[in-house]
């Protein structure tokens, strides 16, 4: 017996092979201990651990959720008694907690005692990357010889961050962003947007529907985001003490600086596009065509290229624990210094 992904309660968008794979296994009780969701932020790992768990645990249908019954509520909401998550929660300084030795103790402990309602455990790990090496140690050991039938779902924005003896220890789904297209049909299907509309949150998230989400429920991310836009227009022609002072001060909040360099890698990537000829409905940043197209003039390939490379590199060293101020800096020294006085003139 196969599964289709055309009629399900999976409420995963896209992804159909993943989620395909995943419902045979739950079909044929083929449920391995460990799972690991890899992509970029905001593209629906998380809601599809979630899933995944409900069609585990789901009292109605043989392979997906019904999204009815006791257990997919609960588990919809993080009640359920059965399920533990794990995660790197956010301080109120912006800095994001790690994922200590003494939580994944914790969680072992736990998952020493028997399910209560279900056949097993399950444990959802998000931003994996995020735990100290101790707690990755911990956790391998559970990985390795699973509490009774312990199913380990886990996310990670950076896989090259996970020690390979977590990663060969799970199977491992690369997820990728939409395509606008179908990105844009959701949006308008769900939040009754118009067309023009929708597709600019879509090609602005890049397919990821999660930030495509936040975007339109939250003005302060748009804001957010357009105020990352302008910072990087204007330290394009500004000098390298006014770009020092602006890593200073953006380098004390480790969330918006990591979102900031998501938001440049975006930015970048675009002007590379425009300066290689493609279509204009490859760029990502629609609403800021004509400051990408004229900025396109003035940088060089290799320029857009090297700037994209050193923001990637920076991302990087951030994910080990570097200093943000001087990554920043660094950052600040290869972005070439341009005159964008006449360019911003419209």
């Amino acid at each position: 017996m196969s599964y289709s992904p055309n009629s399900h309660n999976w409420q995963t968008v896209g992804h159909n092979q993943t989620v395909s794979c995943l419902a045979e296994h739950v079909l044929s009780k083929n449920i391995v201990s460990g799972y690991l969701f890899s992509g970029p932020p905001s593209i629906g790992k998380s809601t599809l651990a979630l899933n995944f768990a409900q069609a585990m645990s789901c009292k109605k249908h043989a392979s997906s959720p019904c999204l009815s019954c006791r257990s997919c509520g609960l588990i919809a909401k993080l009640k359920h008694p059965d399920l533990h998550l794990v995660s790197p929660h956010v301080k109120e300084s912006g800095t994001p907690n790690r994922i200590t030795v003494d939580a994944i103790r914790s969680l072992v402990y736990k998952l020493t005692l028997s399910p209560i309602e279900l056949e097993r455990h399950i444990v959802i790990v998000e931003n994996i990357e995020s735990a100290t090496k101790q707690a990755c140690d911990a956790l391998l050991k559970s990985l390795e010889e699973p509490p009774g039938s312990t199913v380990f779902l886990m996310t990670t924005n950076n896989i090259w961050s996970i020690p390979n003896t977590i990663v060969s220890r799970s199977l491992t789904f690369d997820m990728k962003p939409l395509s606008v297209s179908l990105a844009t049909q959701t949006l308008i299907e769900v939040f009754s947007l118009p067309k023009e509309q929708a597709s600019l949150f879509a090609h602005i998230s890049n397919g990821r529907l999660g930030w495509a989400i936040q975007l339109i429920k939250n003005e302060d991310v748009f804001d957010s985001r357009k105020s990352s836009l302008d910072q990087i227009i204007a330290l394009l022609h500004s000098s390298r003490v006014d770009r020092f002072i602006f890593a200073e001060k953006v380098s004390k909040n480790k969330v918006l600086l990591s979102n900031t360099l998501n938001i440049w890698c975006g930015f970048w990537r675009d002007i590379m596009l425009v300066s290689s000829g493609a279509s204009k409905s490859a760029k990502t940043n629609i609403d800021y065509a004509l400051d990408i197209e004229r900025l396109a003039l003035e940088v060089s390939k290799l320029q857009a290229y090297n700037a994209l490379a050193c923001i990637r590199k920076a991302q990087q060293y951030l994910n080990t624990n570097a200093n943000p101020r001087l990554v920043l800096e660094n950052l600040m020294l290869e972005f070439p210094l341009i005159d964008t006085k006449n360019l911003l003139d419209k």
